[in-house]
């Protein structure tokens, strides 16, 4: 699981997000920081801004990974991406299926900004007007036509 509460310069992660690092318990990788998994060509101390480019850069050093593992990499380095799915209420993102926010219970106020798989309203494509690269990074096409 990848907590999403760390420093720019700080990744928390548990063992079995990255291969190879089985041998450290989940006490020695609460918090990591991220020079030690990437080297200094991909993002220095002093950078704190990621791009497509430098994110793909960092999984090609992290070694092979699975889908679900680089999702939730991904999003551990840059944030759940604005486009998510939404099933009775709660919201989930579209790259790492993580618990974004809970319309039922509570009031989620990313859901003025986010853009809803399957969704073709007027809102969800202005909304997805406004999206990055790093939001659309691994993520479904949210207006793709299924047959």
């Amino acid at each position: 699981m990848i907590d999403r509460s760390f420093s720019p310069h700080q990744i928390a992660v548990s063992w079995d997000t990255l291969p190879g690092l089985d041998w450290l318990t989940n006490a020695d990788l609460e918090l990591i920081p991220t020079s030690s998994l990437l080297s200094n060509s991909v993002m220095s101390q002093d950078e704190q801004t990621w791009t497509v480019a430098k994110v793909r850069r960092a999984l090609a050093q992290m070694g092979k990974l699975t889908k679900e593992q680089r999702n939730k990499i991904v999003c551990g380095l840059v944030g759940h991406s604005r486009i998510q799915e939404l099933c009775f209420g709660y919201y989930t993102c579209g790259r790492c299926d993580a618990q974004v926010g809970d319309s039922l219970g509570s009031v989620y106020l990313g859901a003025e900004t986010a853009v809803v798989i399957g969704h073709n309203c007027t809102k969800c494509r202005e909304n997805y007007k406004t999206l990055t690269g790093l939001d659309k990074l691994y993520v479904p096409n949210p207006f793709k036509r299924t047959k």
